[in-house]
């Protein structure tokens, strides 16, 4: 794919929901994951501005946002190059079959 092949974040609606812009932005937090060496790893995080720049990357280079709160939080915990831990590939599994049926959708080349 590109740079990252996964962008995690929480649901839009639900960041946005209730809050000012500027509070908005602040809250907001994404993650990037990579599958580096036959096992996923955390390629980038961040939160506010950091987060608006991960996501608008994804965008700009067509990679599918994949939005999920519980596995935002349990990714965020992890350091930027760290390994995703094995109890947490039933999680991942979700994600790389969010990005084949993307992929299949909108007819990019199956991973």
């Amino acid at each position: 794919m590109g740079l990252m092949d996964e962008i995690i974040t929480p649901p839009l609606s639900e960041v946005k929901e209730g809050r000012g812009e500027e509070e908005s932005l602040a809250t907001e937090e994404a993650v990037a994951v990579k599958n580096r060496d036959s096992f996923p790893q955390i390629l980038a995080k961040g939160r506010g501005e950091m987060a608006q720049a991960i996501i608008q990357a994804a965008k700009r280079l067509d990679i599918p946002i994949y939005e999920d709160p519980d596995l935002l939080e349990a990714l965020s915990a992890l350091d930027v190059g760290s390994r995703v831990p094995d109890e947490l590939y039933p999680l991942i599994t979700q994600i790389i079959t969010f990005i084949y049926e993307a992929n299949k959708r909108f007819g990019y080349e199956s991973l």
